[in-house]
């Protein structure tokens, strides 16, 4: 006597072994057609190396090509000179040697900085000429102490190797510093 239960289980593994072995076999051909699909995309791409090497010399050929562009740019167009300039608030010119006319702020020490510019060595400039003579110059002094400017203005030395000699010692000197701002400066000078 065949027991029901035995045979509905000898059924159901029959049927587990025959969905297995199906299973077994779409693998298997998917496995294969996936081998296949592979192997053709490996034909049709370009090695990874060759492309690496493509993709460097343009990036190359495009950097020599922009910076050869940007030397022909700039041989070709010349920029215009930018001139720096020291922007100054000028007040009142105040002439050192005279009497103030207006009342001056206390820290400005009119005597201090008219000593100061009397102590710039300027005989050397004139010496070499053997020319005695007079000298006027503008200065523009920031308040910090420092000649902005000098510009022989008037007399025997505008415009010479002498005045020019001059300018450069006085834009070199140094006085003592205040607060406020710039002051413009006239100062006479006598060689003989």
């Amino acid at each position: 006597m065949s027991d029901p239960f035995r045979d509905e289980l000898e059924a159901a593994h029959h049927r587990i072994e025959e969905l297995e072995g199906q299973h077994r076999a779409r693998l298997d051909r998917l496995e294969r057609e996936n081998r296949r699909l592979q192997e053709r995309l490996v034909e049709i791409a370009p090695s990874r190396t060759r492309t690496g090497r493509v993709f460097l010399a343009l990036a190359i050929i495009m950097l020599a090509a922009s910076i050869g562009a940007g030397m022909f740019y700039a041989r070709l167009v010349r920029p215009t000179p930018v001139q720096q300039s020291v922007q100054l608030v000028e007040s009142d010119e105040i002439e050192l040697g005279e009497s103030p006319t207006r009342p001056q702020p206390n820290d400005f020490d009119r005597d201090l900085v008219t000593t100061a510019l009397e102590h710039v060595d300027l005989d050397e400039c004139v010496s070499n000429a053997h020319r005695p003579g007079y000298a006027h110059a503008r200065l523009v002094i920031l308040a910090s102490g420092f000649v902005a400017s000098a510009q022989i203005d008037r007399g025997d030395y505008v415009k010479t190797s002498e005045g020019r000699c001059i300018e450069e010692r006085l834009r070199a000197a140094r006085v003592p510093a205040w607060t406020g701002r710039a002051r413009t400066v006239g100062k006479s000078f006598q060689f003989r």
